[in-house]
């Protein structure tokens, strides 16, 4: 991968995506995990979940305790902080998930081991419920190891 294609803004790496073809998810090299990665980290507004929502997680899912490192969140415009004083975090999106039955438990599980590269392409961003009040928030992407919504 040549440098421009490293230092490319996350809409361009989806961008790219979607024109070779995928449409709502893709297996990615680790090369382009990387340069994603990167990408993200530069977005405005990256909010890394912290540590102790990062262990409760791994309790939901039954991961193990300390896998989960790094799960960072860039919300949508206005959603940083819920009406309730709580920052948005991925706890929120995972909860939800598992609450709603979005998806299986087992699914989201094997999904935050990160044994394959998944990205999976935004359409609009993704809706959950504050996990301290229930009231609605909005994500525009995030990311954790091997996993990226984009």
């Amino acid at each position: 991968m040549d440098k421009t294609r490293e230092r490319d803004t996350l809409r361009a790496f989806t961008d790219r995506l979607r024109g070779d073809g995928f449409d709502a998810r893709a297996i990615v090299s680790d090369e382009e995990m990387a340069a994603a990665t990167e990408a993200f980290h530069r977005e405005e507004g990256v909010l890394d979940t912290p540590a102790e929502e990062l262990r409760y997680i791994e309790g939901l899912l039954n991961l193990p305790m300390g896998h989960l490192e790094r799960f960072s969140i860039v919300p949508a415009a206005g959603y940083a902080r819920c009406a309730c004083g709580r920052v948005l975090s991925a706890l929120d999106l995972v909860a939800t998930a598992l609450r709603r039955r979005v998806h299986d438990r087992d699914l989201v599980r094997d999904t935050l081991l990160g044994l394959t590269n998944l990205v999976e392409l935004a359409d609009g961003g993704r809706a959950a419920d504050c996990f301290s009040c229930g009231r609605a928030v909005l994500s525009s992407s995030y990311w954790t190891h091997g996993y990226m919504y984009a």
